[in-house]
């Protein structure tokens, strides 16, 4: 079983997987990027470099997690947080990386 926590951007639910969450960021100041790929929502700046924010869906969002651990670089979801549980890797559809 994996410890997930369940991100809700728009319509979409997102299982985020626990041990690749470095941080929660309420309310994160989104700066949007002129030219950047659909799948970019902007970047936010965490311990003074810039982040990437991928776009999961279409809601307007309320918390940021930066992703790390899984990954050699910071990136981060935006998203409303949902709750956390515990799920069998087989049940779900990866999306990239931790998601």
């Amino acid at each position: 079983m994996m410890e997930l926590v369940v991100v809700r951007d728009g319509y979409r639910e997102i299982f985020v997987e626990k041990s690749c969450i470095k941080e929660i960021v309420l309310n994160p100041r989104i700066y949007e990027v002129p030219g950047a790929p659909q799948d970019v929502r902007g970047i936010l700046f965490y311990e003074g470099l810039p982040v990437v924010i991928r776009r999961i869906g279409d809601g307007a969002p309320v918390c940021g997690i930066i992703m790390d651990g899984c990954l050699q670089s910071h990136w981060e979801i935006a998203g409303e947080p949902a709750g956390e549980e515990a799920i069998h890797a087989e049940e779900l559809v990866r999306v990239m990386p931790a998601l």
